[in-house]
C-alpha cells in the first residue's frame, strides 16, 4: 500500500513538472517582450501601440475669406471701417466667442511691422460648420498710422489660438495696397484724414 501511494506521489510530480516546463515554454513564446527562455529561436516581434495624432476630429475650421473695403471709397471718412468675411469649414460650431484682429503694415514692410488698427468679435453660434458666411464690421483707429502711403491690410482669425481647429494656417488674409494714406492721421486738425481703399476681393 505504502509503495502505491510513493508511485502515485511520483506520478504527480512528474506531471507538475511537465505542466510547468509547457506553461514556461508558452510564457517564452506568448507573452510580448520576455525572450528569454525561448530556445534557439529568434525574437518574436513585440506589438507596438503609439498615441494617436493629437488632432480634434471634431473641430471648427475658421478662416477669412474677403476683406470687404468697398464701405470706404469715400475719402475724409472718419469713421471708416472694414468687413471681414469669416467662413466656417470645419465640423463643430466654436467654443468660444471669435476675435477677429485688423493689422497694417506700409507695403513691402515685413509681417512683425504690421500694428493693429481695429478688432471684432464675433458669436460662435453665427459660425456654423459649413454654414453662410458671417461679416465682422471693424472701425479702424488710424493713429498708429504715423507715415503716409500705401498700406497692406491683414486680417487675421482667433489671433491667440484659443480656438482647436482642424487647420491653423488658415486663420490670415491680407490684401496689398488696401490703404492709401496721405497724411499721418495725427498731424491733421479735427481727426479727418484722407484715405482711400482698393475695391473689395
Amino acid at each position: 500500500m505504502l509503495q502505491k501511494t510513493k508511485h502515485k506521489v511520483r506520478r504527480l510530480g512528474h506531471l507538475l513538472v511537465w505542466m510547468l516546463s509547457r506553461a514556461g515554454l508558452w510564457y517564452a513564446n506568448f507573452v510580448p517582450g520576455n525572450v528569454s527562455c525561448r530556445r534557439g529561436l529568434p525574437p518574436r516581434k513585440s506589438m507596438l501601440f503609439e498615441s494617436l495624432e493629437p488632432r480634434l476630429l471634431l473641430s471648427a475650421d475658421l478662416m477669412p475669406v474677403a476683406l470687404d473695403t468697398a464701405p470706404l471709397n469715400s475719402a475724409n471718412d472718419a469713421g471708416a471701417h472694414v468687413s471681414i468675411i469669416v467662413r466656417n469649414t470645419g465640423d463643430t460650431v466654436p467654443d468660444r466667442p471669435v476675435i477677429v484682429n485688423l493689422y497694417a503694415a506700409p507695403d513691402g514692410a515685413a509681417a512683425n511691422d504690421a500694428v493693429q488698427i481695429g478688432s471684432a468679435t464675433l458669436d460662435a453660434a453665427s459660425l456654423a460648420p459649413n454654414g453662410a458666411d458671417v461679416s465682422a464690421s471693424i472701425a479702424l483707429d488710424l493713429t498708429p498710422l504715423t507715415v503716409p502711403g500705401a498700406y497692406t491690410l491683414r486680417a487675421e482669425v482667433d489671433p491667440d489660438g484659443l480656438i482647436a481647429e482642424v487647420n491653423e494656417n488658415n486663420n490670415q488674409l491680407s490684401l496689398d495696397a488696401a490703404l492709401n494714406l496721405a497724411a499721418p492721421y495725427s498731424s491733421l486738425a479735427g481727426g479727418n484724414i484722407n484715405v482711400a481703399f482698393d475695391a473689395a476681393l
